[in-house]
């Protein structure tokens, strides 16, 4: 099954496997974070980014899974006051910040990408309404 979008066509194997390697990278991002180590440099991403390249459609779609619930469950593995202190830097941002715009980043990112897989199967696919909520109340408090 493709994708199509902004003229160009997507297996939808391609945003499993975007949605994977962005799953590994941001949890080494939060693990540098984490032990004062720092974000992993570009070569690491391109690194990630090949090898979820290289993986057959079904790879990306049993790995991905995988790799977003590492992800989901170390954020969830975070006690209060640590979400509250850690900063993580991102590299697109001007300064590190805390958890919680990190964890909403990603929210961001992985709602509009299942989304994308889900529409290539249903035309009339929303956006699923309890993430919705969530992307609206984040917006909000930006």
């Amino acid at each position: 099954m493709h994708l199509s979008g902004g003229g160009a066509e997507r297996d939808v194997s391609e945003v499993l496997s975007h949605l994977g390697s962005g799953a590994e990278i941001n949890l080494a991002v939060l693990e540098g974070a984490l032990n004062a180590s720092g974000s992993p440099d570009a070569e690491f991403n391109q690194s990630v980014w090949g090898r979820w390249d290289d993986k057959s459609p079904v790879e990306r779609a049993e790995d991905f899974g995988t790799a977003n619930e590492a992800l989901v469950s170390r954020f969830e593995s975070l006690d209060a006051q640590t979400r509250k202190e850690l900063t993580v830097a991102l590299a697109f941002l001007p300064m590190a910040v805390d958890v919680a715009p990190v964890a909403g980043v990603r929210l961001t990112e992985f709602v509009h990408h299942t989304w994308d897989v889900e529409v290539a199967f249903d035309h009339e696919a929303p956006l699923p309404s309890a993430a919705t909520g969530l992307l609206l109340d984040q917006a909000a408090h930006s």
